[in-house]
């Protein structure tokens, strides 16, 4: 048993029956299309069984069927209910009365199937009766003649909550919601029967159906909901595979921050993949802070998540998430050289000094990070920011070779002398320092240009460090490089201060 009840409606031009899955719309309803066919409905109707016509309708109400165009002839078929509740039935062709013969009363059952079909009116018991007569197939048959898409959606519901499906079936119900037009009522289906679905066995068949919705805000949504509702590692890759066909820059990096939230290594390849498609410096940048904040530095991903923040084009974008990285332990040398080669690509001097000097008041100060500090250091065109970075670099001890030559090979390209006397200043009077760092200090020294300022480091170095024979002779030979007879005597004297 079906019933109707509905408002005045019109909706000219548009597909057939689009008042919605219930069309209860109050006292009257009418619907119209391209197609020269109408229905009226006033009150309640309730139709037939097997929906050829109508059972009843409340006193004084009506059914109207119009069809017709100037190539067929105008067909109208009435059902009116009087004061009691009693029916009387009309059918008119091109406006005279004819008897409701075998033609017409086809003509009459096809329009009320459509009616009840195209509306959703009754589905729920709709699709009990035919799935007693011929199971989930014959039902699925049934929703394939459905032009509407919320009626279709209202069906599936119906057949995917109460028809104790078998897993086929379930995957067969995700092949028929593919076919909703309708990306808004696609979308809810999913979301509705989301909970039936998100399981090892079935997954992968909602997913499909997930990604065959075209609107990017209703893709967001539903796959947001599955993540929601599903933390595991296989819902998570299938919802960050998914997350690569959403054209929305905004969209998908909101989903991926949602999937970050509690990052599964099961979805890091598909993860990246969509990330590395967001165009969006800023909104790559969002995604890729709240997995840095989540992943727990895994090493695997920490290399990924570098790479993918390489190819941020801003380079206070990728400053502002390489300096949020350089808070973690970069002790992998996979993920250090990740970091630097995504440091590597910013232009910008003032940018990768600071994420250079980040990278200093972090945990990780080992020669490798050293090494790689003072080897991007070296690109650096601006002396200022090149010897600020420098600076820091010699506040931490370089007993390691490869440290020490890659910070030195830096230090030979400042080309301002006040700038590499301000480095190498702060490299002598380190308490403690090598004997192999002073040497090179005072080497890097000799090819200052400026006589006071090279003598300064002279007699810094004699006063600090001139009691060590590899030193002194250093001295010695630097001594060599200065024209200013003061400033060849002012180190002379401190070299023979140091001797007596």
């Amino acid at each position: 048993m079906r019933t109707l009840s509905a408002v005045l409606f019109s909706c000219a031009l548009i597909p057939l029956f689009s008042c919605g899955d219930s069309c209860e719309f109050g006292a009257n309803c009418w619907v119209s299309s391209s197609e020269n066919r109408s229905i009226q409905i006033h009150g309640t109707a309730e139709f037939s069984d097997d929906d050829r016509d109508v059972k009843s309708l409340t006193p004084g109400g009506f059914v109207l069927i119009r069809e017709g165009s100037w190539m067929n002839p105008y067909r109208e078929y009435k059902v009116q209910a009087d004061d009691n509740g009693n029916l009387t039935r009309t059918y008119f062709v091109d406006g005279q009365k004819r008897p409701l013969n075998g033609a017409a009363q086809a003509w009459v059952a096809a329009e009320m199937l459509r009616l009840i079909r195209e509306t959703g009116i009754g589905a729920a018991a709709r699709v009990q009766r035919i799935l007693r007569a011929g199971g989930p197939t014959a039902v699925l048959t049934e929703i394939a003649q459905i032009d509407s898409d919320g009626s279709k959606r209202t069906y599936l519901r119906e057949l995917i909550d109460n028809g104790h499906l078998n897993e086929g079936q379930f995957r067969d119900a995700m092949r028929a919601a593919r076919r909703i037009g309708s990306d808004g009522d696609k979308a809810q289906l999913l979301i509705d029967v989301a909970d039936q679905y998100l399981r090892d066995d079935l997954r992968e068949a909602w997913f499909n159906a997930a990604s065959s919705i075209g609107s990017d805000g209703d893709r967001r949504r539903v796959l947001g909901e599955a993540v929601r509702q599903d933390r595991s590692g296989e819902t998570l890759a299938l919802a960050a595979r998914s997350a690569g066909g959403i054209g929305s820059d905004g969209d998908k990096s909101a989903l991926l921050v949602e999937i970050a939230h509690d990052f599964k290594p099961q979805a890091r390849q598909a993860w990246f993949h969509a990330a590395s498609t967001i165009g969006s410096d800023g909104d790559r940048l969002n995604a890729l802070r709240a997995l840095l904040r989540s992943s727990n530095t895994q090493p695997d991903t920490m290399v990924d998540l570098l790479h993918c923040a390489a190819g941020i084009g801003s380079d206070g974008d990728k400053a502002a998430l390489l300096r949020d990285a350089a808070a973690y332990p970069l002790t992998d040398p996979a993920v250090q050289h990740a970091f630097f080669t995504a440091a590597n690509t910013m232009g910008s001097d003032g940018d990768r000094a600071s994420v250079l000097s980040a990278l200093l008041t972090g945990p990780s100060r080992d020669a490798g990070v050293l090494a790689g500090i003072a080897d991007s250091a070296r690109h650096i065109g601006s002396d200022g920011d090149k010897a600020s970075v420098l600076t820091r670099v010699a506040d931490a001890r370089m007993d390691e070779p490869s440290a020490r030559q890659s910070f030195f090979a830096a230090v030979n390209t400042i080309g301002s002398d006040d700038d590499r006397t301000r480095v190498l200043t702060q490299v002598i009077r380190q308490q403690g320092v090598p004997a192999e760092t002073v040497v090179a200090a005072i080497e890097a020294a000799a090819s200052i240009g400026s006589d006071d300022n090279k003598a300064r480091l002279l007699v810094l170095a004699a006063d600090t460090h001139a009691a060590d024979p590899a030193v002194r002779a250093a001295l010695e030979k630097a001594l060599e490089s200065i024209h200013s007879d003061n400033d060849y005597r002012r180190v002379t004297s401190a070299l023979l201060h140091k001797t007596t």
